[in-house]
């Protein structure tokens, strides 16, 4: 995504979050999922009680794997950049609002999958931005991870990529002259 397109984004989602009881707090979970590269799956799955705050660890059940996904747990290492977006949405304003859509409390984000991808994409065709999926997100952490000097293994503790080969694609790392991140946005959060 470019700058703008997340400036955009950002902006929408918080308006309608500010707008809207029933909306989610979509604006920091886009955050989540760049900072976190995780899929929005991933994001929906992720359990509480994984979460290892002192060690900047958090657990992910059924990893999807080439090989199978069953039983395949892995902990991604938890940025600081993450870990402020974790704490915005682990916040009570913002849990409880969430929690409110009947989802089981033990879930991080207590939402489906299908419905943070619909938000996405309903965002993306209202606001004219073609040809970005949710799943860009992950694409983009990768890539900050490397401008920011991150070596292959480091993105790996983060993005659980198994192999180079699978993180390549992921990872572009032309010059960029600015990269939009929290400062930039932060005025948008809660």
């Amino acid at each position: 995504p470019a700058n703008e397109e997340l400036r955009q984004l950002t902006k929408y989602f918080a308006d309608k979050w500010s707008r809207s009881k029933d909306s989610y707090p979509m604006h920091l979970i886009m955050w989540f999922a760049i900072f976190s590269c995780r899929r929005e799956s991933e994001i929906t799955r992720m359990e509480l009680d994984d979460y290892d705050e002192n060690n900047q660890l958090w657990k992910i059940k059924d990893l999807k794997n080439r090989l199978g996904s069953k039983g395949n747990h892995n902990e991604f290492h938890v940025t600081e950049q993450c870990k402020e977006i974790v704490d915005l949405l682990l916040s009570p304003n913002v849990r409880n609002r969430m929690l409110k859509r009947g989802y089981s409390a033990e879930y991080f984000i207590p939402l489906s999958p299908k419905t943070i991808g619909s938000e996405f994409r309903k965002a993306c065709k209202l606001l004219g931005i073609d040809d970005l999926k949710f799943h860009d997100l992950r694409h983009e952490g990768c890539t900050r991870l490397a401008e920011q000097g991150f070596t292959i293994p480091q993105i790996q503790q983060i993005s659980l990529h198994d192999s180079w080969g699978s993180l390549e694609r992921y990872v572009s790392v032309k010059k960029r002259v600015e990269v939009l991140n929290l400062l930039h946005v932060k005025e948008f959060f809660i």
